[in-house]
Protein backbone atom coordinates (compact mmCIF):
# COMPACT_ATOMS: atom_id res chain seq x y z
CA UNK A 1 0.00 0.00 0.00
CA UNK A 2 1.30 3.43 -0.94
CA UNK A 3 1.11 6.06 1.84
CA UNK A 4 1.63 9.60 0.56
CA UNK A 5 3.05 12.25 2.87
CA UNK A 6 0.61 14.70 4.45
CA UNK A 7 -0.59 17.13 1.81
CA UNK A 8 0.14 14.87 -1.18
CA UNK A 9 -3.08 12.83 -0.99
CA UNK A 10 -4.84 15.12 -3.48
CA UNK A 11 -2.23 14.31 -6.15
CA UNK A 12 -3.70 10.78 -6.48
CA UNK A 13 -0.34 9.42 -7.64
CA UNK A 14 -1.49 5.78 -7.65
CA UNK A 15 -4.29 6.31 -10.19
CA UNK A 16 -3.62 5.07 -13.72
CA UNK A 17 -4.38 8.44 -15.32
CA UNK A 18 -2.20 10.46 -12.92
CA UNK A 19 0.18 12.89 -14.61
CA UNK A 20 3.93 12.36 -14.50
CA UNK A 21 4.27 15.73 -12.75
CA UNK A 22 1.98 14.57 -9.91
CA UNK A 23 3.81 11.23 -9.65
CA UNK A 24 7.15 13.02 -9.32
CA UNK A 25 5.74 15.40 -6.69
CA UNK A 26 3.91 12.85 -4.51
CA UNK A 27 6.47 11.75 -1.96
CA UNK A 28 5.52 8.95 0.38
CA UNK A 29 6.39 5.40 1.30
CA UNK A 30 5.26 1.82 0.77
CA UNK A 31 3.73 -0.14 3.64
CA UNK A 32 3.81 -3.94 3.51
CA UNK A 33 4.02 -6.92 5.82
CA UNK A 34 7.29 -8.88 5.98
CA UNK A 35 7.57 -12.48 7.16
CA UNK A 36 9.99 -12.29 10.09
CA UNK A 37 11.31 -15.82 9.45
CA UNK A 38 12.01 -15.58 5.71
CA UNK A 39 12.10 -11.85 5.00
CA UNK A 40 9.54 -12.37 2.21
CA UNK A 41 6.79 -9.87 1.49
CA UNK A 42 3.45 -11.20 2.75
CA UNK A 43 0.35 -10.62 0.62
CA UNK A 44 -2.61 -9.15 2.48
CA UNK A 45 -5.22 -11.70 3.50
Amino acid sequence: MWQPIVGAESLEATKADCSLENRMTAYGYWITAIDKETGDIVDPV
